[in-house]
């Protein structure tokens, strides 16, 4: 980004911006590192099956937004942008660029259950960006 033509604003914004996206890392790895291993889950029945769906209290950890590490190729994979200008607005992305990230996170049909660690990690990271874009905008404007 051009720091020249940078207002003070726009500065807060990039910088609300990136310990935004350096906040929803931190979230997505902690949800990514359970401690089964494929071997205990396979003694469980494989509870992330869905031919034959578990109750939530069976699930590990009763949710199924928390992935186990197993390889660690999953928690390795996470990646992120710095921010950048996009039209009138400054975005940035946090994504998992392992191979199987989409069937995981949203479950293949007949086989798995989606899990949904960016949904239960998003609504954290949301607050958390709606905080510091108000704090950066108020200590800009003072």
């Amino acid at each position: 980004m051009d720091q020249i033509n940078v207002t003070k604003i726009e500065l807060a914004l990039i910088n609300a911006e990136k310990e935004t996206n350096n906040y929803a890392m931190r979230k997505f790895l902690d949800r990514s590192q359970g401690k089964y291993s494929y071997k205990a889950l396979a003694k469980r029945g494989h509870p992330y099956n869905s031919t034959h769906p578990f109750p939530l209290d069976m699930i590990p950890y009763k949710d199924p937004g928390i992935v186990n590490k197993q390889s660690g190729q999953f928690v390795l994979s996470w990646k992120k942008n710095d921010p950048y200008r996009k039209g009138d607005s400054i975005v940035s992305k946090t994504y998992n660029d392992a191979p199987y990230a989409d069937d995981l996170l949203n479950g293949i049909p007949g086989l798995t259950i989606p899990r949904p660690l960016m949904d239960k990690a998003l609504p954290n990271v949301a607050y958390f960006r709606n905080r510091n874009l108000s704090v950066g905008i108020r200590n800009a404007l003072s």
